[in-house]
């Protein structure tokens, strides 16, 4: 991925299925992979579970590739890569699309204008908050008890700031993932709702204060 981000550019945003490696069952869905590349500000997006409907041109695609290059397939692996290459060629250079106005992907591509930074950015939280730093275990103890809150961030710099006495916050840089109840041991309650702050990774300004009517 790294080698794809160096030569086209970070996209906007990466629409994955729910599944290893892209997606997990803790905070917003994220693993590390997907958790590093919310850091470089790419935008993460799941499917919906068993909807393939969801991404009807990939799936077309698919349809389309299997069809021309694959059915049926070579006998060797070298001879199918060529027979891959070849249309790979064909559907992105030549062959006209529908949904681009019968023009080729070629003919409107632009490669991003976002580079790969040479070091991997950080966020910065604002003084009055916590740090926090996971366990080899994704917990972190707070009111003398460990509290699960995801392996995708170990190793991670994570903010949180208290929102009422026995109720603590977390973010991942502008990210609400969850919060931590005092009477609760079993750990982070995953946030229910999309949270927006406009904060940039790698930047030296504070995180704003988030609003105070924060849904828990």
């Amino acid at each position: 991925m790294q080698r794809l981000f160096r030569r086209y550019g970070l996209p906007k945003a990466l629409r994955t299925d729910n599944g290893a490696p892209f997606g997990a069952g803790g905070p917003r869905g994220w693993t590390s992979l997907s958790a590093g590349w919310v850091k470089l500000g790419i935008r993460m997006e799941y499917g919906r579970p068993r909807c393939p409907q969801d991404n009807a041109a990939h799936e077309q695609m698919h349809g389309v590739l299997k069809k021309f290059a694959a059915t049926p397939a070579s006998a060797h692996p070298a001879a199918q890569q060529r027979r891959f290459k070849r249309w790979r060629h064909h559907y992105n250079q030549h062959r006209p699309h529908e949904a681009l106005g019968l023009r080729a992907p070629a003919e409107c591509y632009r490669p991003s204008q976002r580079n790969l930074p040479a070091t991997a950015p950080r966020w910065t939280y604002p003084r009055t908050w916590l740090r926090l730093y996971l366990d080899a275990k994704g917990r972190y103890r707070w009111r003398k008890r460990q509290r699960l809150i995801g392996k995708a961030f170990i190793g991670e710099e994570l903010g949180a700031r208290h929102i009422h006495p026995d109720i603590l916050a977390v973010y991942f840089g502008p990210h609400l993932l969850g919060h931590l109840h005092a009477n609760d041991p079993a750990g982070l309650r995953h946030a229910r709702w999309r949270q927006s702050l406009q904060v940039q990774a790698g930047g030296a300004a504070p995180l704003p204060n988030p609003p105070r009517s924060i849904k828990i």
